[in-house]
């Protein structure tokens, strides 16, 4: 049976549709953020909103059983994703907007830690495409991490490894101005076995340390 008007308990205010004694449809509100939309047994379930008092964080889009699960909206410090979620998590396709002025667009998978595939587009025009991760449950710390490609906004292009946004293991950086780099990489420098090609056609082939032949 359907039936209507506030409740109220220590937790927080009600005002909405009940059913069969159990929330409905309508408005809780509690000391740090209120929420609008769907329940079912007493749980965010279906379509809704919620917002938190800070003015930043908000999630719109589906619920089930209390979680963010299915395709929403969540607004938090760092940034805004849109896409997929799974049981509380993001997990699936999307599209992240960070506050720093980059986007990511791609497959994301939150855990302890977060991993995808995707492309992060920068706002000076350079483009990562590849694999991504972040040591921390934020996406706004996401980095360049695993197997991608980087290619600068003047046509210069990184192609190998990454680790936490910096060049490691093996990759070939290729300049504009046609010289080439191809070997070996160690935090962002090159370092141990690589060749290198100049634009006049001269060629080193060696090791190299900390950036510089050796």
């Amino acid at each position: 049976m359907l039936s209507s008007g506030p409740w109220y308990d220590y937790a927080g205010t009600f005002e909405g549709e009940f059913e069969n004694g159990d929330f409905k449809h309508g408005k809780w509100s509690e000391r740090n953020a209120n929420y609008e939309g769907d329940f079912v047994d007493g749980l965010y379930d279906g379509y809704g909103v919620k917002k938190w008092n800070c003015g930043v964080h908000y999630y719109k889009g589906q619920w089930k059983e209390g979680l963010y699960h299915g395709t929403g909206i969540l607004s938090e410090y760092d940034g805004i994703w849109e896409g997929q979620f799974v049981n509380g998590h993001i997990n699936g396709k999307g599209t992240f907007t960070s506050k720093q002025g980059w986007v990511f667009t791609g497959t994301a998978i939150e855990h302890w830690e977060i991993e995808g595939t995707g492309r992060i587009t920068f706002s000076n025009g350079d483009v990562y495409v590849g694999e991504v991760g972040s040591s921390y449950k934020s996406m706004g710390n996401l980095s360049m991490h695993g197997e991608g490609t980087y290619t600068w906004a003047d046509g210069s292009q990184y192609v190998g490894e990454w680790a936490n946004d910096l060049k490691e293991g093996k990759g070939t950086l290729s300049w504009a101005n046609g010289e080439r780099y191809e070997g070996e990489w160690k935090a962002g420098e090159r370092h141990g076995k690589g060749t290198y090609e100049y634009s006049n056609g001269d060629k080193y082939v060696g090791e190299w340390k900390n950036d510089m032949p050796h």
